[in-house]
This record gives structure tokens, sequence and C-alpha cells, in this order.
């Protein structure tokens, strides 16, 4: 939603156009870091409290961006904002993971996933009138909104499904669940150990490459279409319609390719008695 606006972000703040380019970097890196602590700490905790927290966070960060006088305050603010935002990227998978069998979660997450991917898409269109007729402040007032709204149901709506947790609540017989940790020991270093091997580190490169290069041209799409083709803030946000039909093609047909192919595994070579959360 903040895309259309960032030429007039950078013009109310009289910043420059590489200043104002800041305002994604740090929200990025900070959405690339933070997932770890989420993710462990939502093994810990559970994930209904984690959700809650940081949707109470990522609301924080959008009264800040929206009430920011200058770019170091913005850049502060997106960082509160993403932290905030980047729970959801970790313990999402887990929570499909927690009330999915595996293998149908290949499906699961290709609906998940077309949050982020198809946010980009509607988020833009969405922030570009809105920026247009309301100013780029009431984007981040919207998404205040829509963030205390998804606290909310986190806190008051949103079940338990972490396996440990219901176990507990509900005194059924553990199976495959893990041990827990102490909080104390909630070191996201550890988890990178996993770079060590081969299928992890191509599939992480792959990754990085490809959403660097679509986080770069989305920044570099909105000031283009502001000034080189003179476009609207409406109009800006209508040119990313055609990224978000190929994330929606993609995601869902990925998903269901995937439990095809696990599902033609497990018959191959006999494992059909196999249950699927093992």
């Amino acid at each position: 939603m903040y895309y259309p606006s960032i030429q007039h972000v950078r013009d109310d703040l009289h910043t420059t156009q590489s200043g104002v380019t800041w305002t994604v970097t740090a929200f990025t890196i900070c959405m690339a870091v933070t997932p770890l602590f989420w993710s462990n700490l939502a093994d810990q905790i559970g994930r209904k409290p984690v959700y809650a927290a940081s949707m109470l966070i990522y609301t924080a960060g959008s009264i800040g961006c929206a009430l920011s006088k200058s770019l170091t305050a913005l850049i502060i603010s997106r960082v509160i904002q993403s932290t905030g935002a980047s729970a959801v990227k970790g313990s999402g998978a887990g929570t499909i993971a927690d009330i999915y069998p595996r293998e149908q979660r290949g499906t699961a997450l290709g609906i998940y996933y077309l949050g982020p991917l198809v946010g980009p898409c509607i988020g833009p269109l969405i922030g570009g009138y809105v920026g247009q007729n309301l100013g780029w402040r009431w984007v981040f007032w919207i998404l205040t909104i829509w963030g205390g709204v998804m606290c909310l149901l986190a806190i008051f709506v949103m079940p338990e499904t972490h396996r440990r947790m219901v176990i507990k609540k509900h005194k059924i017989q553990p199976i495959n669940i893990p041990k827990p940790f102490k909080l104390k020991n909630n070191n996201p270093l550890v988890d990178l150990a996993l770079i060590r091997y081969p299928s992890v580190y191509i599939s992480l490169y792959f990754f990085a490459m490809v959403f660097g290069t679509y986080v770069m041209s989305l920044v570099g799409l909105a000031l283009a279409f502001a000034d080189v083709y003179e476009l609207s803030q409406g109009s800006s946000g209508l040119c990313y319609f055609p990224v978000g039909a190929g994330a929606i093609a993609g995601s869902l047909s990925s998903g269901r390719i995937t439990d095809l192919m696990l599902r033609r595994y497990k018959k191959k070579h006999d494992l059909e008695g196999t249950q699927g959360g093992k």
C-alpha cells in the first residue's frame, strides 16, 4: 500500500530518492531477520500469543509511520512495523503444519502464501487511490485499523494450534511432539546451521535472488511511474496487478503439484500406511 506514495513521502519529508528508499530497505531487512526470533518463541509459548503480540507491535509501528515528521522517524517506525508483520512469515507455516497432514500441506501452503504474494499487488492498488485522495498518511492509518482488527481476532477468535499446547489443554496422548526449550535458549543463530545442507542453501540462494529482484523492481517501478511516466498514484497502483495475477497462478498450482508429487512418492515406495503428520 505504501509503494505508490513513495514520491509524495519524499517530497513531504524533504528528503532524497535514495533516502526514501531506506524506508523500504529497513522494512525488508527487518522482515528477513526477526522471523527467526518469532518462530522460536512460537514453539515455546504457542502460536496464539505470538500472533497477538506481533499484531500489537505492527499496529504501534503503523501509528508511528502515520505520525512521522521526519525520514528518521519514518524509518524507525517502519522497522517496528516490520518486526510485528514478520511473525506470520515463520509461524504461519508452523500453523499449517499443526493442522494439516503432510500430504495436504502443499495445497494449504499454496493458499497461505497468497497473502504475502498477492499483498504487493492488491496493496498498491488500494494504497494508490487512498494516497491520491486522502494523502499518504492515511495509508498508514488504514493499516493501523487493519492491524488492530487482526490483533483483536488473534486474541478473541483464533484458537491455539501448537500441538504441545493443545495436548495440555485436552489431555491428548503426546505423539511426535518436540521437547520444549527454555526461553533463554531462544537463539535463532543455532537454526542458521541448517545452511550447511546443500538443499537448504541452494533453495535459500534462489529465493533470495528472486525476492531481492522482486522488491527492487517494485520500488523502482513506484518512482518510475510517477517521475518518468507521470502516472497518478491510483494508476500506478493498477500497474502492480499483473504481478498479483502471476502470484495467484503460481502459488495455487505449485502447492497442488507438491501434494501430487508427495502422493506419488508414497505410492511408489509403499508408504501409504505412514501417518501424514509424522
